[in-house]
């Protein structure tokens, strides 16, 4: 996290009560797993790291990466793909709702497909998959010296050029960064305006069932690799037109 989200992020804490909650539960085990968390003391301030378990791409990357290849709109992912993703997924909902939590940013790229056939991978075999490294050096455009506070060079995120489906391999929803707990909805919410609830368009108002919309908009995402949220931004448009 960045030094300014640290304070105030509730992430850790919702990610600690739900990890307290998995035991026994089908739901529970389709939320990304915490393993570790420290801080790291940098020239922006104190930054809240947060340590994962190993994940696969993310339903989007695999989604974009296969329709690009099969244009034809008869074409789709196999119905048991997208039957299992889509159980997961709801099952992952219901079990935060259960809980008290709602996710509030579900989407394809915040679903992410596990990895175990990677667990024992050496790094030869994971750069394979993963592509290699890729960055550059950080510059200003009027040549002035880097601050302190600024990397010396970004690094590109992971392509998973050679990923391959795994039957075995389930979903994980991840990122918690705009969940909140129930009867504690925020006044604003990040959401892009393809993906946008009806309900915060004609109210600006919002509870847990946001997430069943986000959640029906990755299912059609799955089965056609399009969005209904495309109509809601139409829909705004034309009504603050």
């Amino acid at each position: 996290m960045t030094a300014d989200a640290t304070t105030d992020s509730g992430e850790l804490g919702i990610l600690r009560s739900l990890a307290k909650l998995c035991k026994g539960s089908l739901g529970s085990k389709c939320i990304i797993q915490l393993l570790d968390e420290f801080s790291h003391q940098g020239p922006n301030g104190t930054h809240q790291c947060l340590v994962f378990e190993l994940l696969g791409p993310t339903v989007d990357m695999v989604t974009s990466d296969y329709y690009s290849v099969y244009s034809d709109p008869e074409e789709s992912l196999e119905p048991d793909i997208v039957l299992k993703t889509s159980e997961q997924l709801l099952k992952a909902i219901a079990f935060m709702h259960e809980a008290g939590y709602v996710h509030g940013d579900i989407s394809s790229r915040n679903i992410a497909f596990t990895c175990s056939h990677l667990s024992q991978a050496t790094k030869e075999d994971l750069f394979d998959i993963l592509g290699g490294p890729e960055s550059e050096e950080l510059a200003r455009l009027d040549g002035k010296p880097l601050e302190k506070s600024l990397p010396k060079q970004l690094v590109k995120t992971a392509g998973w050029d050679n990923w391959t489906d795994e039957d075995e391999e389930n979903l994980r929803v991840i990122d918690f960064g705009e969940a909140f707990l129930q009867g504690t909805e925020p006044r604003m919410l990040a959401q892009p305006d393809t993906l946008r609830a009806p309900e915060t368009i004609f109210t600006a108002k919002f509870d847990y069932r946001l997430d069943l919309w986000r959640a029906g908009i990755v299912v059609r995402h799955l089965r056609c690799c399009s969005s209904v949220g495309m109509l809601i931004f139409v829909l705004d448009r034309f009504i603050h037109a």
